[in-house]
This record gives C-alpha cells, sequence and structure tokens, in this order.
C-alpha cells in the first residue's frame, strides 16, 4: 500500500520548509542618505538708523533787571518801625502815670530825616504822637528819650502855669536860664549843634536817664554829671508838687 508513504512524507517536507525559511535572510536594501544642500549665510547689512531730530535749542530765560533803589516817599505809608515803641511805652508808662495809657503811632518818616524818632505832640485826647525813621528799629533808651519829650507835654496840660523846664534848669544846677540856652541852640548852624543845647532836648536826655539809671547825656551837661536814681525821683515828683 503506497499512502502511508505519503503521509510520511509530508512531515519531513514541512520541516525542510521551515528550516529553509529560517536560514533565508532577505536581502539588505541600502538606501543612500540625501546629499544635504549646502546652506547659502546671506549677510544682511543692518539697517542705517533714522538721524535723531536735533533737540530744539532751549531759550536763556531772559534776565529782569533789577529796578533801582528809590528812597521810600515820606510819609511811608507804614508804621512797622514805628510799632516797636509801642512794647517799650507799656514798660516804661507805669513808672509816670500821667502819661496816657497808650500812644498815637504815626507813619513812618522817611530815611532822610535828621532824627530816628520824633515826638509830634499830643492829640487831643492827651496821647503822645511818635513818628519813627522807616529804617530805624527802635531801642529801649531812645523810646525812653521821645516819651521824656511827651512827659514834658502832658505835665505842661496838667498845670500850664508851671514853667517845667525851669524847674528841670535848676535841679540839674546848669548856669543861666534855660530860655538863654534855647537862643544858644537857635543860633547854630547845624542840627546836631542845636540838638546839643537845646534845653528841651537836655530834659529828654535826663529823663532818658532816669528810666535806664545810666550815666549818659549827648546833650551838654556843663560840667554836672548826672545822678540817674536822683532824676528818675525828680520826675516823678513833678506832678506832686
Amino acid at each position: 500500500m503506497r499512502r502511508p508513504l505519503a503521509i510520511a512524507a509530508v512531515p519531513l517536507a514541512l520541516l525542510l520548509l521551515a528550516a529553509a525559511i529560517r536560514l533565508y535572510t532577505p536581502p539588505t536594501t541600502f538606501v543612500r542618505p540625501p546629499t544635504p544642500t549646502p546652506t547659502i549665510a546671506v549677510t544682511t547689512a543692518p539697517p542705517t538708523p533714522s538721524p535723531s531730530p536735533s533737540p530744539s535749542p532751549t531759550p536763556s530765560p531772559t534776565a529782569v533787571p533789577t529796578p533801582p533803589a528809590t528812597r521810600t516817599p515820606e510819609p511811608t505809608p507804614s508804621t512797622v518801625a514805628g510799632d516797636r515803641l509801642i512794647p517799650f511805652y507799656l514798660q516804661i508808662r507805669p513808672l509816670f502815670p500821667v502819661l496816657a495809657p497808650l500812644p498815637v503811632i504815626l507813619f513812618d518818616s522817611d530815611a532822610g530825616v535828621d532824627e530816628n524818632a520824633s515826638f509830634q505832640g499830643l492829640d487831643p485826647q492827651g496821647q503822645p504822637k511818635f513818628s519813627v525813621r522807616h529804617d530805624f528799629v527802635m531801642d529801649k533808651g531812645t523810646a525812653a528819650h521821645e516819651m521824656g519829650h511827651a512827659y514834658q507835654k502832658a505835665l505842661e496840660k496838667l498845670d500850664p502855669t508851671r514853667d517845667y523846664l525851669a524847674t528841670f534848669w535848676a535841679f540839674r544846677g546848669f548856669p543861666g536860664t534855660w530860655q538863654q540856652a534855647q537862643a544858644q541852640s537857635e543860633a547854630q548852624g547845624s542840627f546836631s549843634a542845636r540838638w546839643i543845647l537845646s534845653p528841651q532836648e537836655s530834659w529828654a536826655e535826663a529823663f532818658r536817664a532816669g528810666v535806664m539809671l545810666e550815666v549818659k547825656e549827648r546833650t551838654l551837661d556843663y560840667g554836672k554829671t548826672i545822678d540817674p536814681a536822683a532824676t528818675r525821683a525828680f520826675f516823678q515828683s513833678l506832678p506832686k508838687k
């Protein structure tokens, strides 16, 4: 019987086929890599910068010329200098209560006047009126001097029949009379000479010395050195006599 041979040959054929499959190696396909395309470097010129706009020149400020200094007209519409007299007046007035409680301050006078300050009489209410040079800084001694003038007028208003300057002249022991000194003063050619010999200024300087308790007089003392304490007591005694 030939059929069993055929069946036995089948496994053999399968074995040969499997061996052939194992032994077969497919051919390797070599793929050539593509040749790289050379890179062409393109040099780009830097952009030309746009011209910067020229800055507009800054205008220089025009200097304003300083106006020339001008003297303040007289009377100056201000009492700045005169107001500085008030605190001194309030300090001194309790020593001499005949004086009004408050003064009247007039407009400051011009810098060209001879006096730093001046007494301008009493108003209808008996208040003393003062004017101060606008460039002068008031001090207590000057305030006391001007208050001395006011004190004389306040006393004369209190008793118009009494010659207070004659009483003062006798107290100081000055030679002659105050009227003779007045005539000599008025005969002088300069303000300062008239001031030094004036009996009214001598009264005011003595009043100042009594207030300040200083041995100091700028008017002629005829060789009679002032006693400040005695002078203060003299002036304080006048309303009582």
